[in-house]
């Protein structure tokens, strides 16, 4: 089953129980997930929770803005204003570690504004920033925690990315023209090619590397040549590197001239971006700071001590497109130590135990309490102990988290105790008395009273 806000999707089997649409609840807001069973044979196992969201398309939903014009169609999440103020929009439940990634499009190859997100959004005064600055061509990421900045980069955004040649049924084969879809439109200043070499039977073809290459720019719907000069000498069994001025474009295309008797093939090429209309921006969030991922590439590790948090997405002066959204908690923070508080309960009443755990950040701090003798003295899933008679008990209480944290109490004594009288005398010593009234000799030890500990000394 996965809920998003108040969208239900189930399946059973790997079957699509809501083929016909997500299910509508009406309940939007943060919940709990429960087992029930009609027969007490029933038996559950392999049972994995998650929290977050998965999104696509017009499925979206839940997003909170602060600022912008929002909207969402097919296309995802839309951000449609290009005023220079930054426009927000928020999702989720604050959390300490979750990973979230989405992939960012914005109407052709800017050359001013922002967009990106926050892998970290506490509120206005603790965050960490994230955004393609097309102006720079690079990723400005920002950390603040309580209104002070504490760390500012600047990562420039250029990068190669291998790219494999466009081919459908309908191409013509052996060709001399390969041409290299790009995600999106990209400025492009260089290309580095491996070549294919030696005899392949099964194609009945021999390579060897070229006499000449063009390399051309798709600008709309028409190419241009562009001039590439190789960086050194042609070379078999290395990247061969071509470089040219900078040039936007949506596709590269190459054109061979192979030597007599053999053919030109690019193995693989790798594209020089420079910067790019789309990236796909990702962030793992943990416990002492958070990752920040550009197209599957590290850009930055910023520590930090944060509040739970949730993701936003960002842009300034720069209207974006936000789509396939994916959020999920992570890995999780074990707890460590459990320590109860001690306390006391008399016969028929009932008291609520304090558990403190640690670290704070404990990702599930949900405990399975047990008594040591439920008849003298019982405890319920939420910790309220209540006595049904007189007696030491042993109150443990596990983390439910599979690890191995305990913590125990021991309330109440054997030994009914209601009040305790000390009666100073002319030699300035107390005598101890004890319910009924006797005098003891007793004069040093521990008395519990109403539950607490005295200790006489």
């Amino acid at each position: 089953m996965y809920k998003n806000v108040d969208r239900l999707h189930v399946m059973l089997d790997e079957f699509n129980l809501t083929i016909d649409g997500d299910a509508v609840i009406g309940h939007s807001g943060a919940g709990t997930i429960g087992l029930v069973a009609s027969s007490p044979t029933v038996s559950f196992d392999a049972i994995q929770y998650t929290a977050g969201w998965d999104e696509w398309n017009s499925h979206v939903l839940g997003w909170t803005p602060q600022g912008g014009t929002w909207t969402v169609d097919d296309g995802g999440l839309s951000q449609q204003s290009t005023e220079a103020v930054e426009a927000l929009a928020l999702k989720g439940d604050p959390a300490w570690n979750y990973e979230f990634s989405a992939y960012m499009t914005t109407d052709g190859l800017a050359t001013a504004g922002e967009a990106g997100f926050y892998p970290v959004y506490v509120d206005g005064q603790n965050y960490v920033r994230a955004t393609i600055n097309y102006g720079k061509k690079a990723l400005d990421i920002t950390s603040c925690e309580q209104g002070i900045v504490t760390s500012q980069q600047t990562v420039p955004l250029n990068h190669k990315t291998m790219r494999q040649y466009s081919f459908s049924t309908s191409s013509a084969y052996p060709t001399n023209s390969y041409i290299y879809e790009l995600r999106n439109e990209t400025e492009v200043s260089g290309i580095d090619v491996l070549w294919l070499e030696g005899p392949y039977p099964y194609l009945n073809q021999t390579f060897d590397l070229p006499t000449k290459v063009i390399v051309m720019a798709r600008e709309g719907s028409s190419w241009k040549q562009v001039e590439a000069t190789l960086q050194g000498e042609p070379k078999l069994g290395v990247m061969n590197t071509y470089t040219f001025a900078p040039v936007k474009t949506s596709a590269v295309r190459l054109y061979l001239t192979p030597k007599s008797g053999t053919h030109a093939r690019p193995f693989c090429i790798y594209v020089h971006e420079d910067v790019a209309a789309g990236y796909h921006l990702r962030a793992r969030r943990e416990r002492d700071g958070v990752r920040i991922m550009v197209d599957g590439q590290l850009m930055a590790t910023v520590p930090g001590n944060w509040q739970p948090s949730v993701p936003a997405l960002a842009t300034k002066g720069l209207a974006a497109h936000f789509n396939n959204m994916l959020c999920y908690q992570t890995g999780g923070v074990r707890v460590e130590s459990i320590s109860i508080a001690e306390t006391g309960c008399t016969v028929g009443k009932s008291q609520q135990l304090k558990a403190t755990i640690l670290p704070a950040d404990a990702t599930n701090t949900m405990l399975s309490w047990v008594s040591s003798n439920p008849d003298v003295l019982s405890v319920d899933d939420n910790g309220i102990i209540t006595r049904h008679a007189e007696g030491a008990v042993t109150i443990t209480a596990y983390a439910a988290d599979g690890g191995s944290a305990k913590g125990s109490v021991v309330v109440g004594d054997a030994t009914k105790v209601e009040s305790v009288m000390t009666v100073p005398t002319w030699h300035k010593r107390a005598l101890i008395y004890n319910l009924a009234g006797q005098r003891t000799a007793k004069r040093k030890g521990l008395f519990i009273v109403d539950g607490k500990k005295i200790i006489i000394k």
